[in-house]
């Protein structure tokens, strides 16, 4: 049976006191406990009410985004249904903008005028645009020529400013005697870090001028001419042509000061391989053999198998295409299980191509050579000239094997080290005009076909070779130089062309067949 409180109660002995004292011991633990309990539904009522406004926040960016996602929706359909040409208020009396003469140059320098104009008139066909109209090619030619003398004016300005002055100087001719040439100045105080080449950025077309002729005095007052206007030249680099070299150095003994005379690494290298390889029978025979060979199978199944057409200049700096077909070959005459040449007929193959065999053991020695020029040349774009290069360069060669290849690289070692010794204590100068000679590349790819017609008057495009044109430029350029300007500075440094010539012959022709013709008729 249970027993009720009362009766318990009774059997304790404490005083009241003692029971009242405890009573309020535990009310007032109870008070405590509540104070926290209070305490805790205030901080989560708090929270509670944060998460409430959080939620209505994030409520209202859901409406906003959902809306800007319908205006972008409602956009792109616009946009799909309407193409809208960015704003590009024409330049003075033109009716383009900078914008569009900035592309139509910039197209014109990579794939030819006609070409630049036949792109935009594809790109915008396809957008929806064929209202819109797009320049000609020979819009595009103009504004090149304007914006190529406008920049060789702003070059020749900055150049001025130079601490150190070098300048890289070339001649090239394509048809008749006249011959093109090209001076490109650089700070050599700024020259990239060693391991970087030079950039076309960093290059300035100082000159751009034809004559019939150019011997070693003609060349004495162009660099004379040069440091009149630009200041003092520390160094002229220049390939082996006599007239640069000769000049140079007889205008050198008229200045105070020491200038470097540098001879390009890469054409002296050739030279130097030429020097080694020309005179090497099996070399001279295999080149023989290949001209042969080209004519005998460029009609038959075999000619994927055709050696490489060897340039007419500059042969021995090009050798690496052949070297790599004859290693090709060397391999397809030692696996005529090859799928590439299933079908074919081995005698035939062994009798067209079996010579290579005889020579199959110079090909390493003439790889090594290769090998031995190209890492030169790389060390002359990227590491320049300066004291201590000629260590530097035997030991980016390294050790070779054959003795034609130890040759050629004691010959390119102790051209850098007589070439050091005129330069002052941690001085850096170029040692390559490959720039330049990239230069001429592109302006005759520019040309197209009128590079077989002698020069023109888009030598003047030339500067833009080197930069590509922005709108600014532009509007910058426009502003100094007009199309009389163009043919002024034509008439100045180019004079008079074989197409000029050419078209005032046909127009006489014509002018006398029409005349004789009217007399036939009156007779």
């Amino acid at each position: 049976m249970e027993v009720s409180f009362y009766t318990l109660g009774r059997s304790f002995k404490s005083p009241r006191y003692v029971v009242v004292a405890s009573l309020l011991k535990s009310r007032g633990k109870l008070k405590a406990k509540a104070r926290v309990l209070i305490d805790q539904v205030g901080q989560l009522s708090q929270k509670n009410q944060q998460l409430l406004d959080r939620n209505r926040e994030l409520s209202e960016r859901l409406i906003q985004a959902n809306q800007r996602s319908a205006q972008l929706k409602q956009q792109l359909d616009e946009a799909l249904t309407s193409v809208n040409l960015p704003h590009d208020p024409p330049v003075a009396t033109h009716g383009y903008g900078a914008n569009m003469i900035s592309l139509a140059v910039n197209l014109g320098m990579s794939v030819g005028f006609r070409g630049a104009e036949r792109a935009l008139r594809i790109f915008y066909d396809s957008v929806g645009l064929q209202q819109v109209k797009t320049p000609s090619h020979d819009s595009i030619c103009n504004w090149s020529k304007r914006l190529g003398v406008a920049s060789m004016k702003q070059s020749r300005e900055r150049f001025q400013s130079c601490e150190k002055r070098a300048i890289l100087v070339d001649h090239s001719c394509q048809m008749g005697k006249e011959k093109l040439m090209v001076v490109l100045g650089v700070d050599a105080s700024r020259l990239p870090e060693q391991g970087q080449a030079l950039r076309r950025e960093d290059m300035q077309v100082l000159e751009v001028k034809s004559a019939s002729q150019w011997k070693a005095e003609d060349m004495h007052r162009e660099y004379e001419s040069i440091a009149e206007r630009f200041g003092e030249i520390r160094q002229i680099l220049i390939d082996g042509a006599s007239e640069l070299q000769n000049g140079a150095k007889s205008y050198a003994q008229t200045v105070p000061h020491d200038i470097v005379i540098q001879r390009d690494a890469a054409h002296y290298a050739a030279n130097q391989m030429k020097s080694i390889l020309g005179k090497d029978q099996n070399f001279t025979k295999v080149v023989s053999e290949m001209g042969t060979t080209r004519s005998n199978v460029q009609q038959t199944e075999l000619a994927f198998l055709s050696p490489p057409t060897p340039k007419s200049k500059a042969r021995f700096m090009n050798l690496s295409s052949i070297i790599g077909w004859m290693t090709m070959m060397v391999w397809l005459m030692r696996h005529p299980d090859a799928d590439c040449l299933a079908g074919l007929d081995p005698a035939r193959l062994q009798a067209k191509f079996g010579w290579i065999e005889d020579h199959a053991d110079q090909i390493p020695i003439w790889h090594e050579c290769q090998e031995v020029v190209s890492k030169f040349v790389t060390f002359a774009n990227k590491q320049y000239l300066y004291r201590g290069a000629s260590e530097s360069l035997a030991e980016a060669i390294g050790e070779l094997k054959h003795d034609k290849a130890r040759e050629l690289r004691n010959r390119l070692v102790n051209f850098v080290s007589e070439s050091e010794l005129t330069l002052q204590p941690d001085e850096r100068l170029p040692m390559s005009t490959q720039l330049l000679e990239s230069v001429f590349g592109l302006y005759k790819q520019v040309e197209g076909q009128h590079s077989k017609s002698g020069f023109t008057g888009l030598v003047s495009c030339i500067p833009m070779l080197l930069r590509k044109p922005t709108p600014m430029m532009v509007r910058e350029s426009f502003a100094q130089v007009k199309m009389p300007h163009v043919e002024a500075w034509v008439k100045e440094n180019i004079g008079t062309t074989l197409i000029s010539l050419r078209r005032a012959a046909c127009v006489e022709h014509r002018k006398a067949a029409k005349r004789a013709t009217s007399e036939l008729l009156l007779t």
